[in-house]
């Protein structure tokens, strides 16, 4: 059995005087407010709990997003595992998290929040997800603002709405940052593809406005084409890239700006459907394009590290639930981009 941790456990690690921590833990004057949120924290990741804990309100988070199988496991596999390990950090802060996933797209996650939204709006704090179309989302989030359940947006941001904050990469900074690495690595002239998600998406309209943009700005003569993913039949992006290939003897480059389509193409590579001599730089990294940059087939991996997004969104809604810290409306995280010599551990 684990020693249980004590208020001296928590003073100690916090640096502050027992009579202090007593003061933080029971909303007591004496504290300031920035000492008494850093001595909550520390007393969350200690697992303390309080005598009278047992009897205050559980604060409930329902994080809604999808399930990490087929085509989405490259990235809400990381995702999951941010918001997971996060929330077992916080398992005795009187903080607990409802998951909630569904399999398809936009369509079936707005049927799961209105369903959440009727069932449940009623005993939740708060409600943190994913947004692909600000449009379609804003009057749902601002009926669960209006219930009471604050709302916190992971990976795409909905800025309109009433949404607390947003956790995410800057997809026209990402965008930049693409083709800021490609630029030098490809001639003057020619064409690069860009391969994701429809334009009706956010992100993927400002990753494919940053990156036009640098690319612009780098080599002018450059055509940049666009595919759009089917979700329903994920398998005709590619087939549709290697039609292109074959049709035009002047692309020099593709930039695949997600996850599923970086697999995709990782499926193509292995196959030789796609010629070494072609930059292509994918998204996110897991076994398979890790093993692709190693061989040289990808020449980097631009990660928006799911991971992080999750557990850091996670922190955001803590930090305002729990600690009643403002929280900014926008927390940008760094993408990293990957090449051989950097990749994580776990893929060496």
């Amino acid at each position: 059995m684990s020693k249980r941790v004590t208020l001296q456990d928590v003073a100690k690690t916090a640096g502050v005087t027992v009579s202090t921590a007593h003061k933080a833990l029971h909303g007591q004057k004496g504290v300031s407010e920035k000492k008494r949120g850093e001595i909550l924290e520390v007393a969350a990741s200690l697992g303390y709990v309080r005598e009278q804990q047992t009897q205050e309100k559980n604060v409930r988070v329902a994080a809604v997003f999808p399930k990490p199988v087929h085509e989405n496991k490259y990235f809400y596999r990381r995702l999951w595992q941010g918001i997971r390990e996060r929330t077992q950090q916080l398992s005795s802060a009187r903080f607990s998290v409802q998951e909630y996933m569904f399999e398809g797209a936009a369509a079936q996650q707005l049927q799961l929040l209105e369903q959440l939204y009727r069932e449940k709006a009623g005993e939740l704090e708060a409600l943190l997800t994913i947004i692909w179309n600000e449009r379609e989302y804003t009057d749902l989030i601002d009926r669960f603002t209006q219930a009471g359940v604050k709302v916190f947006t992971v990976s795409a941001d909905a800025p309109s709405s009433r949404r607390v904050s947003s956790i995410m990469t800057n997809p026209n900074r990402t965008g930049r940052l693409a083709a800021e690495f490609l630029g030098p690595r490809i001639p003057a002239e020619g064409r690069v593809v860009l391969i994701g998600t429809r334009r009706d998406t956010i992100n993927h309209a400002q990753i494919v406005h940053g990156f036009s943009s640098e690319m612009q700005e780098i080599h002018p003569a450059v055509e940049i084409m666009e595919l759009y993913e089917s979700v329903q039949y994920p398998e005709k992006l590619c087939q549709t890239l290697i039609g292109l290939l074959r049709s035009f003897d002047d692309i020099r480059a593709v930039y695949a700006n997600n996850a599923r389509a970086t697999a995709g193409l990782c499926k193509a590579l292995n196959r030789g459907d796609i010629s070494p001599d072609i930059q292509i730089l994918g998204s996110e990294c897991f076994a398979e394009s890790a093993e692709q940059l190693k061989n040289g087939m990808l020449c980097g991996i631009l990660d928006q590290n799911a991971y992080q997004q999750g557990f850091m969104g996670l922190s955001a809604v803590f930090d305002s639930l729990v600690l009643e810290k403002q929280v900014p409306p926008l927390c940008e995280i760094c993408p990293a981009l990957y090449l051989k010599n950097n990749l994580p551990v776990e893929f060496l």
